[in-house]
């Protein structure tokens, strides 16, 4: 039996239609938790390295009473399969005519195989871990986010016009063309700026030279820290580039 904890639980979602949903990142549980509380407090901390996030909402229901109880099972893909189990108010029970939406959400240890609900529910669908979703690039998600970095924008793009199906894929992607793009064109441009000052000011030369080079210097040490936690399964978030990448990377359609 995998071990649940509840993260929350009652009957005041502003998610109003039956949803069930898994979360495995940071980025996902904080648009959950918007979703689900409104957009202007923060979702309770979760450790993402090493837990998931489960979700039911059972939807608009006429009156208090109803609830949602998630049950879960260890699978024998060394997974997990998930239950939404739904719980009513007991016949001719007398109860207020107030529209409640109840749920439930739980984190729980995160497995080395897929997590999914059952098939037998009614708008369940599958969701994979970070370890095992799948890629349109032919590599598994962590080879294939890495690989986004090997040659900064330019394995970036590669990586971006192969991938059609991997949010995290995408995402590393767009952040290496977003934040390696952006260091290498300041970069040069401290380079040309270099040797045009030679034209105007000797002095000025040197600064701008050495101010390109803490440019690279930068930039390799950013190159190297996104490509290893990409390949360790973490999206790491560089400022302004990650804003990017969060609003290009989800799969359209």
């Amino acid at each position: 039996m995998t071990p649940l904890t509840t993260v929350a639980a009652g009957d005041g979602s502003l998610i109003i239609r039956s949803r069930q949903a898994i979360v495995w990142n940071d980025d996902e549980w904080r648009a959950l938790w918007a979703a689900h509380m409104g957009p202007e407090g923060a979702p309770p901390p979760v450790d993402f390295t090493t837990e998931m996030v489960a979700a039911a909402f059972l939807g608009e229901r006429p009156t208090p009473g109803y609830s949602v109880e998630i049950v879960a099972r260890a699978s024998e893909d060394a997974g997990v399969t998930l239950d939404a189990v739904t719980h009513q108010p007991p016949p001719g029970q007398i109860a207020a005519q107030i529209v409640t939406s109840p749920f439930q959400i739980v984190r729980f240890p995160r497995p080395t195989g897929p997590v999914r609900w059952t098939d037998d529910q009614k708008g369940a669908q599958t969701f994979r871990s970070a370890d095992t979703e799948t890629s349109t690039t032919g590599f598994d998600v962590r080879t294939a986010s890495a690989l986004a970095y090997l040659v900064g924008p330019i394995s970036g793009a590669l990586i971006l016009f192969a991938e059609s199906r991997s949010q995290a894929v995408r995402f590393h992607a767009w952040q290496s063309i977003v934040a390696l793009g952006g260091l290498w064109l300041i970069g040069f441009a401290c380079y040309l700026l270099a040797f045009a000052m030679l034209l105007i000011s000797a002095t000025g030369f040197p600064i701008l030279l050495w101010t390109a080079s803490l440019v690279w210097l930068v930039w390799a040490g950013v190159w190297l820290y996104c490509m290893w936690q990409a390949w360790s399964g973490r999206r790491v978030r560089i400022p302004v580039a990650a804003e990017v990448a969060d609003r290009f990377a989800p799969v359209r359609g």
